[in-house]
């Protein structure tokens, strides 16, 4: 084989390009540059793709499959080349290798030696990790700890529709100071943000307790708190969402109204409107730009003292059979952005994203108290909580009744097997619903 550990070279060539690596070209990976290897699941679809990650600059890359069998031969063959490559290295290995196992790094790789290693679930690689008690000894931060249980999970940048997903922690958007020794000015981790507004929970809980179908499960919440459609709201001001969002909408920006343009009201829409529980995003804990228009896109404009809650928005393009009727924007839907312009009346150009007084109108200022905010004692003694409706044991079952925290079914990983529905128009349908409508976390805990 190749010394160098390229996956399309040496004597592996022909087999690993017929298992989806290219011979040549940028499409080339070094088996000496991977650090990890989870497997992943695709539209609910589980052990269907491989995400990758590097030890150099390389974007992490993710893999879909047209089944299992096929993950799992590329798997068994990468597996045999490491193995050969490790063992031509000697004392010269990959500077990233460790000395039982060398090159990969990842839970599973670690464990893999006569085990299944991208089969583990994501239990089981969150128990081998070690992860929580680093998180409850304060050796790693919240924030390193949530990205590495989303990553554990299943979520990734590579999917919009299963993004990595982080809480909301404040709740105070309007103060000119923000104090983080007031547990005032913090959200309740304890509840889903369906659940912290009493008179909309009482509503939830109502339809809850009268949905009665033959066929599908009774539910709390018809829309999600993580979705393709929540990650482009966020994003829409940096490309390449910028692009995607325009394409999510079919071929324009939602309308103003519905976009994120403040802290302030996307918190009173989570809290107020019936069909948006979203949460938020990791770049709103370290990655100002994606607060700032800097590329004076024509998002159009609203009245100039205007509150509106961006409801539909930032949920789903695909209305989901018998859940919220308009939980969804129609990407199709005629546009009703620049209403006041239209009727005559005072509006503004939707630019940055309005911050909070505390921020004094600084990205980077929110960003840093913002990341204070989610590292705060408070948020420290509290998070498990969160952790438990979002990946532990409050996400299913009758402790998700009992939490409040029950979403619609079609979200929920072993939900339904695409594969084994035949109608063509019934699994479009599904799949639709899947990719716009939001996934659960995989169960950690």
């Amino acid at each position: 084989g190749d010394p160098s550990g390229g996956a399309g070279a040496g004597s592996g060539t022909n087999k690993l390009r017929k298992l989806g690596f290219p011979e040549e070209g940028p499409g080339r990976w070094a088996l000496g540059s991977i650090s990890g290897v989870f497997g992943r699941r695709y539209l609910l679809r589980p052990n269907c793709a491989l995400e990758f990650f590097f030890a150099t600059h390389e974007a992490p890359l993710l893999v879909v499959f047209k089944d299992a069998a096929r993950r799992q031969k590329l798997w068994s063959e990468l597996r045999a080349r490491h193995h050969s490559a490790g063992a031509s290295r000697g004392r010269h290995r990959h500077p990233t290798a460790g000395s039982a196992f060398p090159l990969l790094r990842s839970p599973e790789a670690l464990a893999a030696l006569g085990q299944p290693g991208p089969d583990f679930s994501s239990r089981q690689i969150l128990e081998r990790s070690g992860l929580t008690a680093e998180w409850q000894q304060r050796r790693i931060s919240n924030f390193e700890y949530l990205l590495r249980l989303n990553q554990m999970a299943g979520r990734s940048r590579n999917d919009l529709t299963q993004y990595p997903v982080m809480p909301w922690v404040l709740a105070d958007y309007s103060s000119s100071e923000l104090d983080l020794e007031n547990p005032d000015t913090f959200r309740d981790l304890t509840k889903p943000i369906g659940a912290l507004n009493p008179k909309r929970l009482t509503a939830f809980i109502e339809r809850y307790e009268l949905f009665d179908d033959d066929v599908m499960p009774s539910f709390m919440y018809g829309s999600h708190y993580s979705s393709q459609g929540i990650v482009l709201h966020y994003l829409v001001r940096q490309e390449p969402f910028s692009s995607l969002a325009v394409q999510f909408q079919g071929g324009r920006f939602d309308c103003p109204e519905r976009l994120f343009l403040s802290f302030a009201q996307a918190w009173a829409s989570s809290n107020e409107s019936m069909t948006d529980v979203k949460e938020l995003i990791p770049e709103l804990f370290y990655c100002p730009e994606v607060l700032v228009n800097s590329n004076e896109l024509p998002l159009g404009t609203v009245e100039a003292e205007t509150n509106l809650p961006a409801t539909a928005a930032c949920n789903a393009a695909v209305k989901p059979s018998n859940a919220d009727a308009d939980a969804n924007a129609d990407p199709n839907a005629e546009p009703q952005g620049d209403a006041a312009a239209k009727e005559g009346g005072e509006c503004r150009p939707v630019g940055d994203v309005e911050l909070p007084p505390w921020a004094r109108g600084d990205p980077r200022e929110f960003i840093r108290l913002h990341r204070l905010a989610l590292e705060s004692e408070y948020v420290s003694k509290n998070l498990h909580n969160w952790i438990d409706l979002v990946f532990g044991c409050k996400q299913t079952g009758e402790e998700a009744v009992r939490a409040r925290n029950l979403f619609y079914y079609l979200t929920y990983e072993g939900a339904v097997d695409l594969d084994q529905i035949e109608d063509p128009m019934m699994r479009k349908a599904t799949v639709a619903q899947i990719k716009h409508f939001g996934q659960t976390p995989a169960q950690l805990l």
